[in-house]
């Protein structure tokens, strides 16, 4: 599935400084096919809230939407 490929394409090419943030990513889909993602990340230790999640779920279905 693209979906799970761009989210292992991001994980795979992360940078290693970074391999302890918490990450949040979000596909972007256009007619029911993933074209990208968002991603967002946050220092170790962080957990995302569900508010957050939902906010760059909203994120990604607009910018779809452009």
């Amino acid at each position: 599935m693209l979906e799970q490929r761009i989210l292992q394409h991001f994980a795979d090419s992360a940078d290693l400084k970074y391999q302890a943030a918490q990450v949040l990513a979000k596909p972007i889909q256009l007619q029911g096919q993933s074209i990208g993602a968002i991603q967002v990340e946050a220092a170790s230790g962080l957990a995302w809230s569900e508010a957050e999640a939902e906010l760059v779920e909203s994120v990604a279905r607009q910018v779809a939407q452009q």
